[in-house]
This record gives C-alpha cells, structure tokens and sequence, in this order.
C-alpha cells in the first residue's frame, strides 16, 4: 500500500528532527562519522519512529512545510547541542591541562573536531566518546527525542528563544566542570612552576633547575592526569546523563507547555 501524503509529510518532520539531532550530538555529531552513515541512521530511525505516529493534516502551502521542517531542525539541533554542551566539558579540562603542562608545541589535529587540540584534551575526547557509547547513552537520548513527538508533535509550534537560557545554562556549566576537574593538577603544576622560578631567582647561575622544572612539570602533571582521569571522566558522563534525562524538560520548554496539537 502506497503511503498517503499526509504520512510522507509526517516522515519528513520526523526525518529533520531525528537528523538534526545525529549531526550535533557527541559521537555521531563529529566531523570524521560518515555523512552516509548518519543519514542511514536518520531514515532507519524515521521509519521506525513515523509508523508508530498519526499523521499530522498536511500544509496547506509549501512555504508552511518548509517552515515546518525548520522548526523540526531546530528542535532537534538544540537538543543535540545541549548534551554536547555537557559532554564537551571533558576536552577542555583536558586542553587547560595541556597548556599548563607545555604541550602548546604538541598540538594534534582532531579529525573528529575538525580542529587542533593538545594531547590530553584529545585523549579526554576521544574516552568520553568511548564512554558515552558504551553506556548506551547516545540510546537514551534518541529514545527521549523519539518521545519527543508526544510533547511536540511533528511540525508543531517551537520557540527557540525559550531554550536559550537551557542552552546558557549548559555552557557555564561544561566550563566550570572543565576548571573544577583540572584544577587539582594545575594548582600542582603550579605550585612546581613557582617553586622553580624562586629557586632560579635565588640561584641565576643554576640553569638547570630551568630544566628540571619543566621536566618535574610533566612528570608531575601526568602522573596526576592519569591518576584522576577515571575521576574526570565519571563527573563529566554523570552530568551528561543528567541532561540526556531532561531532554523532556527542555522539549517542554521548547513547546511552550503545549502537549502537541
């Protein structure tokens, strides 16, 4: 039986929500995830997701289809920057532990960001996604969003602006995670780097104690890395997990307290 235009519509909003969220969620969102793969992903889950949902009347224009997907992208766009907001507090604690160490010559490229990173912040990164798959939480957050379509039904009314304070409120939080998580080792290294400068003061003639800081600076630095990195990365996947669960409460936000249509 051939699917009625009213079912197509509906499979469209589902398709731009469901996508949105796979390109701008963690892991799947990264630059080096095939295009191809995420938007397979995209159509498995909109078959499955669209079946299960009354159709929704069909636009009576195309420019109000189009500003339904829009809206559909949106939603699902925010949502996927909200978790990577959380989640990206790990690669920059990682990368603040990395200019103090002096790896600001040992810049890597990230294929994944599609930027450079030092080498903590891209080993942090790389064992948060790791982390954040293996806990099924990338599961999670798509079962929320498919539960989203009770909240907000496909194509229905969203205001962005109402998710801004959420969105806010995620970025000051990933950055005071990031400092709370690395300024343990900082204040070491620190510490290391005063004592040394004091000593070199003191002793201008003694250059070695130059090099023996920077080395005392590393060999320090990583011992407390590796020591606090299951630490790191148990504080930052709880609160991701924390907002992978009010994916709801933002999706209610969103909408504006109106349960679909």
């Amino acid at each position: 039986m051939l699917p009625t235009l009213a079912g197509l519509v509906t499979a469209g909003f589902v398709f731009a929500r469901l996508g949105a969220l796979l390109m701008t969620m963690p892991a799947f969102g990264a630059k080096g995830v095939p295009t191809l793969a995420r938007l397979a992903a995209a159509l498995l889950l909109t078959v499955i997701v669209a079946s299960v949902l009354d159709p929704v009347p069909e636009p009576p224009s195309v420019g109000l289809f189009a500003a339904g997907m829009f809206r559909e992208v949106l939603l699902g766009g925010l949502i996927g920057l909200a978790v990577r907001f959380a989640f990206s507090a790990v690669s920059i604690g990682g990368e603040l532990l990395s200019m103090q160490m002096g790896h600001g010559a040992a810049n890597l490229f990230d294929p994944m960001l599609d930027s450079t990173q030092g080498p903590l912040g891209t080993l942090t990164g790389l064992l948060a996604s790791a982390l954040f798959l293996g806990l099924d939480l990338h599961l999670r957050l798509i079962e929320g969003l498919a539960a989203s379509f009770l909240v907000v039904a496909p194509g229905g009314a969203v205001e962005a602006g109402l998710g801004a304070p959420h969105l806010l409120r995620l970025a000051s939080l990933a950055y005071a995670t990031a400092v709370r998580v690395a300024a343990p080792i900082v204040l070491i290294v620190f510490l290391n780097n005063l004592f040394v400068a004091v000593i070199t003061r003191l002793a201008p003639s003694m250059n070695v104690f130059f090099s023996l800081g920077f080395i005392l600076s590393l060999v320090l630095g990583h011992g407390m890395f590796f020591a606090a990195l299951p630490t790191m990365l148990d504080t930052v996947m709880h609160e991701v997990t924390e907002v992978v669960a009010a994916t709801p409460d933002l999706v209610w936000d969103l909408a504006g307290g109106d349960r679909g249509r």
